[in-house]
């Protein structure tokens, strides 16, 4: 029988040709919303079409290998930046630690958020999704904050199946029961604000805190990020002008500054490419490991969109992700110091 009649291989052709599909799309972004989701998978398609690859080869197809074998290596091409190296930082004896979560207005696991803060110890602690009922579950820990500051922001509502789909990668709770008209954005922090501020109460603003502090006698600047996620051609269109908007408001900041957050995106967007050109940001990750932050319920869909970024004055001693605390996303951990 041919290799590619039969059936088990037909699937294996198919699969193939849209991965490689997919994998072409994701360079597209700008051109539909649609093909701006395509391009967060990029392990995935690696992986993919390097076993693919490897099949084909041991049928004997050996034109469908290299092809296989060529997209499987542009996926690559994009996720080698983030492979773990053995970085040299400069050593510091003042090192702050930043910790951001997304604690999914869903979730209640109020006990195991609180054990994963006290564990961690964090100068500065970012909370997105905070809710009444999360600010209550953890009222004991956050008092143990000195200084602190909650914005609450308008988001419009999935639709039903959009709804569905997330709940799947969440915890089991119903949308339309639990879903808050509203939710904020909290800053929690041991060191003072020097200045804080967020967004304008637009219809749909930049859902960020910005504050800036004084440590050792330097100044930086600290945001709390949580933008809205592209999954409709609506959102996409809030989501792009939130990215734009908040570029414009880091890229002429003269002082060390981080973004801590979920920007619900991938490090291959093309808009996200965008914002580090624009805004001359580092990626955390680049040389510490990709560290996929969602969904945490479901591993082989797992991709990167909680991100820390920093300026050249920031030296980052380590960045990671913290325990699972039973919402849809993973924390993240940034240690730094100022240079």
């Amino acid at each position: 029988m041919k290799f590619i009649k039969s059936y088990p291989k037909k699937i294996l052709f198919v699969l193939s040709a849209t991965i490689i599909l997919l994998s072409i799309t994701g360079f597209l972004g700008r051109l539909w919303w649609g093909f701006e989701l395509t391009s967060h998978f990029r392990v995935q398609y690696f992986w993919l079409l390097a076993l693919s690859a490897t099949w084909f080869t041991f049928g004997k197809k050996w034109n469908y290998a290299i092809i296989a074998a060529i997209f499987a290596l542009v996926n690559l091409s994009l996720i080698i930046p983030y492979i773990p190296t053995a970085k040299v930082v400069q050593a510091s004896q003042y090192t702050l630690r930043s910790l951001s979560i997304n604690l999914d207005f869903r979730n209640s696991s109020y006990d195991k958020a609180t054990s994963f803060i006290t564990r961690s110890k964090p100068d500065i602690l970012v909370l997105e999704e905070f809710t009444d009922e999360w600010e209550k579950g953890l009222k004991n820990t956050l008092s143990t904050f000195p200084h602190s500051y909650r914005f609450t922001y308008p988001t419009p509502h999935l639709s039903h199946k959009l709804e569905s789909l997330y709940s799947f990668f969440g915890p089991s709770i119903s949308f339309e029961k639990f879903a808050p008209k509203k939710i904020s954005i909290g800053l929690f922090s041991h060191l003072p604000f020097e200045n804080i501020r967020a967004s304008h109460p637009d219809p749909y603003p930049v859902p960020h805190v910005k504050a800036k502090f004084k440590f050792k006698g330097k100044d930086f600047i600290l945001f709390g990020v949580h933008l809205i996620s592209p999954v409709t051609k609506k959102r996409s269109e809030i989501w792009n002008k939130q990215l734009l908007t908040l570029a414009n408001m880091v890229k002429d900041l003269d002082q060390p500054t981080i973004l801590l957050g979920d920007f619900n995106t991938s490090p291959w967007s093309s808009y996200f490419k965008d914002f580090i050109q624009m805004t001359r940001l580092k990626e955390s990750r680049k040389g510490a490991g990709l560290h996929p932050s969602w969904p945490t319920s479901f591993i082989p869909l797992r991709i990167p969109i909680d991100h820390s970024l920093t300026s050249s004055e920031i030296i980052v001693q380590s960045f990671s992700l913290g325990q699972d605390i039973k919402s849809d996303h993973f924390p993240i951990i940034l240690d730094f110091s100022i240079g």
